[in-house]
């Protein structure tokens, strides 16, 4: 069976959103996942030749939906606050800094077909009903950190993931891919250990439920 392939933006396509705009912000989800990165960095270069005077900025968020969510929702305020362009590029890089994505994925078929998981590992895993929990690294690669059973099993090992980065009650998203009931547990044992955190949900869309699959969830939080 052969691997499912995505595509991203072209160069010319980005260069047409960021046309006309005076200061303009985009983020795109890792580099290491996708070259949607490389594309709008080019796109930049072309809607700078059209026009030197704009500000165009292009973040490499290191992570994904959950990720972009949190970094998106920090822009608005920072616009909203009138903080000038220069001042947003240093902020957004110093959130992505501390920003960290965990996921626990219930199918390990696009791992598996696109080389970022052994074959045999995951064929074994599948067949013993184990879910897999992993981090995007501070390059925004996958790193799978183990396996596990059963919704309980999975949320414990998200704590754990979000006691091993510091988290102390920080700004938190979770995506899920068609499973939301796992999701809500998740917030609400989260918020039996940091019963403040401010903590959303979302439907993963695209190029997120590729990666998160059926039942699969994201989380991105910051420390």
């Amino acid at each position: 069976e052969k691997a499912a392939r995505t595509a991203c933006p072209s160069p010319g396509d980005w260069a047409a959103a960021f046309a006309g705009a005076k200061h303009c912000v985009a983020l795109t989800i890792s580099g290491a996942l996708s070259g949607s990165l490389h594309s709008a960095q080019s796109g930049r270069t072309l809607a700078l030749e059209e026009d030197p005077e704009a500000s165009v900025i292009v973040l490499n968020t290191r992570s994904t939906g959950p990720g972009m969510v949190l970094c998106i929702e920090k822009l608005r305020e920072w616009i909203a606050a009138g903080h000038s362009i220069e001042a947003i590029e240093v902020e957004a890089n110093a959130l992505i800094d501390r920003m960290h994505t965990v996921f626990a994925l219930s199918s390990f078929n696009n791992l598996v077909k696109n080389g970022r998981m052994n074959r045999i590992v995951g064929f074994i895993a599948h067949k013993l009903g184990m879910w897999g929990i992993g981090i995007g690294d501070k390059k925004g690669e996958i790193a799978i950190r183990g396996t596990t059973r059963g919704a309980a099993g999975v949320v414990s090992k998200i704590i754990e993931e979000l006691e091993l980065c510091g988290y102390q009650g920080g700004e938190l998203a979770i995506s899920h891919c068609m499973n939301h009931p796992m999701a809500v547990r998740l917030r609400d044992v989260i918020h039996g250990h940091w019963a403040d955190a401010p903590i959303s949900i979302r439907p993963t869309r695209g190029l997120d439920s590729f990666y998160a699959e059926r039942g699969g969830l994201i989380v991105a939080f910051l420390t």
